[in-house]
């Protein structure tokens, strides 16, 4: 086995001693019966974080977690997170157990089909804004696509309160350390006793693996050492009876596990001795997941091996799942919600970003799973992290490619010989730690920046590497990420599309990650948005796209009563005409005869869902949507005159695109317009 040496830097100090903690912890507005308790202590270049676990009625209070930062000079500099909270009446349940759990299977529902288990259902806390609500957790799962999540009900009203994830995959997010780019090489374990485990790890083999629940039954330690006490074992690749898997995953993993000691003071806490998080290996599915893989209600780090890979063979592998260990300890997030844009795609974006930046900082290469994409693509990496992401154009609304956009802000910081790998750790660290519960991807670029700044007042980073780092996050758009693409600045965006028939029949609203502008300078003539690029799931899924002038279209999240109570979806309020489609091309003509007509001078608005057509054989229209924009004008002050008496003055000069011709009528665009939520034809 070979090992991947690395240089850890000296190590930080931790300086907060508890008393100072629990003195400005009173100083904190705090509601009447909320416990407060330090959970951990997180060190970095800035100073130092702790982490407040805040509970109510014996419960924590799930996004209601406090972050303290202070300084090194132990001055409490800020505190990230709620203070000032309302309650629940202090009363049992409204809502019966089995209400809950058939609310949260319809969630389910939403966003797949099948079961890995069975819903598991407990009574918890949940902060929604400055509201904390008693509520039913149940958790649930969908095995195509795989999927599990934690639905929160309200146990006295019966409202879906938030839909979180729960079982983080890795196909598209590991780098290895792999037998096709190294050798074996001897290497010395730390252990506690004779097997394969420590204070850091703990690593066993699946006997009894079901992959139609992604459960694993049984464990049994297989890696057994000889009379000297040592672990030499040949690979055994495709083997289910392979002790090297345990070896090479303990090795990874516990050196994962003291890295993220040595630099933030971290260490998991999933019950077992000594703070070890455990891995578990030789089981047969082509992936590697963090989650709860054995059903004892804490997470490890799964890796299993299918077409010819065994994932557990590769380093970035363990530290892309031990990464999301970080980030679920660290950052109190949710998913699944949305705002008055669209779906919130960030929490998830930033989760497996994250994972893959630590890891590219322990590795210090911008290629990922040259070794288990052959277990996925063939051949070759799974992803390059080298190519330059833009947010939020290149926002996908998909966990793993939106956390593209952060990894390859990262990797140009590490590749960076100015910054280098341990700062960009410890400034994405110090971001991160001042996340929230509906973190947006401009949120987490404004952290980021307010880190850097914080890294400067603290000496661990210079005026030169403080230009450098602001340098790559303005370049990557982080510095000012919005919700709305800009269309006529040459972006063409590609996201997901995703939409549902109801059982009523009615289309529901799932709206795009984020909306789409186009400006209609003065002067425009005509304004044309295009499909570019339509891959859907079938012939029977396609796109709504509404419109608006002026002002991004309105979304609220709207009740609805279903036969097991009460739900929330996002509900268009405000937009002027809408237009659906199943095939890509032009899609929306505006000019001076088109109803509604152009108006010069503005900018449209756009959101997109996806839709089923009436008939079809499933409920769901998944798939990708591109869009591109164009405007015709007439600029006025080199406007030709008009000998003629053609009534066109200019009328071959256009915005975002090349010259075209003025186009009149597409007999294929359905042009509606909506008014007050009503629809009025033409």
């Amino acid at each position: 086995m070979r090992a991947l040496l690395l240089a850890l830097v000296p190590s930080l100090a931790f300086a907060v001693p508890p008393s100072l903690v629990d003195t400005d912890l009173q100083l904190l507005p705090a509601p009447i019966h909320v416990e407060r308790s330090p959970v951990q202590h997180l060190r970095w270049g800035g100073g130092e974080f702790v982490q407040v676990q805040q509970s109510w009625a014996g419960l924590p209070i799930e996004g209601a977690r406090l972050t303290l930062s202070y300084d090194p000079a132990l001055r409490l500099t800020s505190v990230f997170g709620p203070t000032e909270l309302g309650f629940p009446p202090d009363r049992a349940p409204d809502v019966a157990v089995e209400a809950a759990v058939a609310l949260a299977l319809e969630e389910a529902a939403d966003r797949g089909a099948g079961a890995l288990w069975s819903p598991r259902v407990e009574p918890a806390l949940l902060r929604v804004g400055s509201v904390v609500h008693r509520t039913w957790a149940v958790d649930v799962s969908v095995a195509q696509p795989v999927g599990a999540w934690r639905v929160h009900v309200d146990a006295h009203d019966g409202r879906v309160l938030a839909v979180k994830p729960t079982l983080w995959t890795a196909r598209a997010d590991v780098y290895p350390t792999n037998p096709g780019a190294s050798e074996l090489t001897e290497v010395e374990l730390t252990l506690d006793g004779d097997e394969l485990r420590n204070d850091y790890a703990s690593v066993s083999s699946c006997t009894d693996f079901d992959d139609q629940t992604w459960r694993c039954n049984a464990k049994e330690v297989l890696a057994i050492p000889d009379a000297e006490g040592d672990f030499f074992f040949d690979p055994g690749f495709t083997s289910s009876d392979d002790p090297f898997a345990e070896v090479q995953m303990f090795f990874h993993l516990d050196k994962v596990a003291r890295w993220f000691e040595d630099e933030f003071g971290f260490r998991t806490d999933y019950g077992l001795g000594g703070n070890a998080i455990e891995g578990i290996v030789n089981f047969n599915l082509a992936n590697a997941f963090f989650g709860d893989a054995d059903g004892d209600g804490l997470p490890e780090v799964a890796f299993g091996q299918g077409n010819g890979v065994d994932f557990a063979y590769d380093g970035d592998v363990v530290y892309h799942e031990f990464g999301h260990a970080v980030f679920g300890s660290v950052v109190d997030a949710g998913d699944g919600r949305y705002d008055e844009f669209g779906r919130l795609t960030a929490p998830g974006g930033l989760n497996e970003g994250s994972a893959d930046l630590f890891a590219l900082a322990i590795t210090g290469d911008p290629e990922l799973g040259e070794y288990a994409g052959g277990g996925i693509l063939g051949s070759g990496a799974i992803r390059h992290l080298e190519e330059d992401r833009h947010c939020p154009t290149d926002i996908y609304g998909e966990s793993h490619r939106d956390g593209e956009l952060w990894a390859a802000l990262g990797w140009n910081l590490i590749d960076d010989e100015a910054i280098g790998p341990q700062v960009a750790a410890h400034a994405v660290f110090g971001a991160l730690n001042r996340w929230d519960d509906e973190v947006t991807f401009g949120a987490a670029g404004e952290a980021l920046l307010e880190s850097i700044d914080d890294l400067l007042a603290t000496d661990f980073i210079n005026e030169s590497q403080h230009a450098a780092l602001l340098g790559h996050i303005e370049d990557s758009g982080f510095d000012d990420c919005g919700r709305v693409i800009r269309l006529d600045e040459g972006q063409e965006p590609l996201q997901v599309l995703r939409g549902r028939r109801g059982g009523d029949g009615t289309d529901r609203f799932f709206p795009n990650a984020n909306q789409y502008s186009l400006d209609a300078p003065e002067g425009a003539v005509s304004l044309e948005l295009a499909v570019r690029e339509l891959n859907a799931s079938s012939a029977d899924a396609g796109y709504r796209i509404l419109a608006r002038r002026g002002a991004p279209i309105v979304l609220e999240m709207v009740e609805f009563e279903t036969p097991n109570g009460t739900r929330e979806r996002p509900e268009p309020q405000e937009w002027d005409f809408e237009v659906d489609g199943f095939t890509d091309g032009p899609v929306l003509l505006l000019d001076e005869s088109s109803d509604p007509a152009l108006l010069p001078g503005a900018t449209y608005y756009f959101a997109v869902t996806g839709i089923v057509a009436e008939g079809a054989d499933s409920n769901f229209a998944f798939g990708e949507i591109g869009l591109t924009g164009e405007v015709a004008i007439i600029p006025v002050e080199e406007a030709p005159g008009d000998e003629e008496g053609t009534g066109c003055q200019g009328c071959s000069a256009s915005v975002g695109g090349g010259a075209w011709g003025l186009l009149m009528g597409l007999p294929w665009v359905v042009r509606r317009r909506r008014v007050g939520g009503t629809q009025v034809p033409r």
